[in-house]
């Protein structure tokens, strides 16, 4: 297990310098420190433990982190990976603990997921696969796994030594990615080994209970965020933001043209609230409300990130998502309105490690967010909304 062990501790470093890029210098190196001290002793434990299974079931547990938009990607791999693995194969997701019930709710009815467990309840599997954005083999036995599974995690390993800047780089992970011809949503398919591309992952969502508490009806209104995930939420201009002025130019635009749909606000309740809106539900909705309400909108708008993936894998309809120092070839979906004013010759997004702080041309606003102007937003929406 030595390439297991010395793989994952060269990754967890690269990672933690990069997140911890968003405080100060000295937590940055007191968090690096205790990382790699507390990760050497984890794996003195691991080299002296055995597997916890003795039976003839692949026992495969897979480790899925980020926000709500990488969770659904991986959710997709974890479906794919359940095709390619024996039938002789059990997977267990495995979650931080602010997201199990997130975790419950997108892989609510799959068969192939045998539980959701958090990550501080981890036996030693068979196989123990960590996912964000490429598969990395954080640990297996041998002995207990088909020569089938053994040649996929041969082939995850030799991909990791073979490209060593991938991984330290989300922006040239994200190059690499789409010059195999793949997108965020098949990104993890390293060789399309696991054919994600044909994998349809939908969650499947029936109930209107939220629409009977807010007087909505299907396909009658629309929802607005705008604000970055929870990942994002403490920095005060997050690039990827478009200006709450645009929003409100927006929706004064979307009642004047379309006054028998009504505007929701959903997201954050630190997010900046949209005047003039009809109903604001910032920080009023767990899950299951969010699900519903963006299952029977009639539309989404906002800028990229993690709702846009969810309702397209609710199967809710189109989007109209904005796009900035992210890629909407990447990133985007083809039902969906995907704008970008691509005032920059690429996309930024990990290009520096503050990528998402600041702008790399004005040191604050960004002209990639700016340039999308509300009037060109509208004329965009008349594909999909026609005045009834």
């Amino acid at each position: 297990m030595n390439f297991q062990t010395k793989q994952y501790q060269k990754n967890l470093t690269e990672k933690m310098d990069k997140y911890f890029s968003l405080y100060s210098d000295s937590c940055k190196k007191i968090a690096l420190k205790t990382a790699w001290w507390n990760t050497k002793f984890v794996f003195s434990k691991l080299k002296k433990q055995k597997p916890s299974f003795n039976d003839t079931v692949e026992h495969i547990g897979v480790f899925i982190a980020g926000g709500i938009g990488d969770l659904v990607c991986a959710a997709k791999y974890i479906q794919a990976l359940s095709g390619y693995l024996s039938s002789q194969a059990e997977i267990d997701v495995i979650g931080e603990t602010q997201d199990i019930e997130t975790l419950k709710h997108i892989f609510l009815n799959k068969k192939y997921i045998h539980n959701i467990i958090s990550e501080q309840k981890i036996p030693q599997y068979d196989l123990h696969i960590r996912l964000v954005r490429f598969p990395v083999i954080e640990n297996y036995y041998e002995h207990r796994l088909s020569a089938h599974t053994l040649a996929y995690i041969q082939r995850i390993n030799e991909f990791h030594k073979q490209n060593p800047l991938l991984i330290k780089n989300d922006f040239l992970g994200r190059c690499y990615s789409q010059m195999q011809g793949r997108t965020r949503e098949t990104q993890a398919d390293i060789d399309n080994l696991l054919s994600m591309k044909d994998v349809d992952f939908s969650i499947e969502y029936k109930k209107t209970d939220i629409l009977a508490r807010y007087n909505l009806e299907s396909n009658k209104y629309i929802t607005l965020q705008t604000g970055s995930g929870t990942h994002f939420q403490n920095i005060p201009h997050e690039v990827r933001q478009w200006p709450i002025e645009h929003y409100e130019a927006l929706v004064n635009g979307l009642k004047e043209r379309y006054p028998a749909y009504k505007t929701v606000q959903i997201g954050k309740s630190n997010q900046e609230r949209i005047k003039n809106i009809d109903i604001d539900l910032r920080g009023k909705t767990d899950m299951d409300d969010l699900l519903g309400l963006l299952r029977f909108a009639k539309l989404h708008i906002s800028q990229e990130g993690g709702i846009p993936i969810l309702r397209h894998v609710l199967k809710g309809g189109p989007s109209v998502v904005l796009f900035g120092p992210t890629d909407e070839k990447f990133f985007g979906y083809e039902e969906n309105i995907n704008i970008t004013a691509r005032t920059c010759p690429h996309p930024c997004e990990w290009l520096t490690k503050d990528w998402m702080k600041k702008c790399l041309r004005t040191n604050y606003q960004q002209p990639c967010m700016q340039d999308i102007k509300p009037k060109d937003v509208l004329s965009q929406i008349k594909r999909v909304i026609n005045n009834e």
